[in-house]
């Protein structure tokens, strides 16, 4: 199977490592210069920046320029992300045009999600919901979310993008030290300031050897550093290529991240927690969006904004329970969420989707 994966512009996507794990499964990918991972197929993109940043993709105004002009027509299924996005219409028209299937990947957890229902994204998922073959949701709510906005519920589906558990995997013993990693970007609503916050009220008592390790980037880091250069048990990394991610957090005895939800906005997944227990670390984090449905319940899953609940919940992890919780956050990882277990499922989901007739254009 030939798979021609077209990314919003900007946009990083784990579900192409699902795509390209399954056996006999050939990908292109398309994007843009601007794509953070490498493409392909480069295609100029245009858009409207201050109609959203390019960070949120999915209410920016960007759609790719001479995207008309790819002739390869090799392929058996084109494949795009969301309903809602100009670069889900341009692979729509792409489908047609090669007389191919066309799958959405979709993410969005709100049913009512306030974006899609103005112009012109109200018209793209119209339209796209009647045309495309099949909705890929990435978890339970997100197919709520698709059904709610138009997609026939027969041709939604479920499949969890999947983390290499072999990369992805425990040190052969858990870090003794009180290490705690955060990883994700550095902005408001990730929570890494209400994460500081937290160990701000716990450090005195974890000693000397406590450390709150930051890796991500974003608008918020140099304040971190700021509070860093006060705070010894504190330390930004900044941005980190992802092959150097498995060795930080097999270095820590526990990660957290506190993400809080906004207007147009919730946690959708966080693959950054599914990595980090598949590395057999214990997780504290707080109840946005779908993460309560992600992360098991014996890990500490606090209210949004609650500082001392996450304190409490570091203090849990980092005891004597750490080793017991992230021996079973590897074998529930295991099972749900591995890549060879998620490909095996997303092939079957995509040979199902391809032996019904393409929908008729309406």
């Amino acid at each position: 199977m030939r798979v021609l994966f077209v990314f919003p512009p900007t946009k990083v996507s784990n579900e192409v490592d699902t795509f390209s794990a399954l056996d006999g499964v050939e990908v292109t990918t398309i994007g843009s210069s601007t794509t953070s991972r490498p493409s392909d197929v480069l295609v100029p993109s245009i858009g409207l920046p201050w109609v959203g940043s390019p960070k949120r993709w999915s209410a920016g105004l960007r759609w790719y320029w001479r995207l008309g002009r790819v002739r390869d027509d090799r392929f058996d299924l084109v494949v795009s992300h969301e309903l809602g996005v100009p670069s889900s219409a341009q692979a729509s028209r792409l489908a047609r045009r090669f007389g191919l299937h066309h799958v959405v990947i979709y993410a969005q957890i709100m049913e009512n999600y306030p974006v899609y229902r103005l112009p012109p994204w109200r018209l793209w998922c119209r339209r796209l919901s009647s045309r495309v073959a099949g909705v890929i949701a990435i978890n339970a709510m997100s197919a709520r979310s698709a059904i709610r906005f138009g997609a026939p519920e027969d041709r939604v589906h479920i499949v969890t993008p999947g983390v290499d558990t072999s990369l992805f995997a425990p040190a052969p013993e858990l870090e003794t030290r009180p290490i705690v990693i955060f990883v994700g970007e550095l902005r408001p609503d990730k929570g890494a300031t209400e994460v500081v916050a937290a160990a701000d009220l716990i450090a005195d008592e974890l000693g000397d050897e406590f450390r709150l390790l930051l890796v991500g980037d974003g608008p918020q880091r140099a304040m971190l550093e700021e509070q860093a250069a006060t705070r010894p048990w504190l330390e930004v990394r900044g941005f980190v290529p992802r092959n150097e991610l498995p060795v930080l957090l097999r270095s820590a005895r526990a990660m957290t991240i506190a993400p809080w939800s906004r207007t147009l906005s919730a946690e959708q997944l966080s693959f950054a927690l599914i990595e980090a227990m598949s590395c057999g670390l214990p997780v504290v984090t707080t109840a946005c969006g779908a993460i309560p449905t992600v992360v098991p319940g014996d890990n500490p899953v606090v209210p949004e904004h609650d500082i001392q609940g996450l304190a409490d919940g570091l203090r849990h992890v980092l005891g004597e329970s750490a080793e017991e919780l992230g021996a079973s956050n590897r074998r529930f990882v295991l099972d749900r969420y591995s890549l060879r277990g998620q490909s095996e499922l997303l092939l079957e989901t995509l040979n199902t989707i391809m032996s019904s007739p393409i929908p008729a254009r309406r």
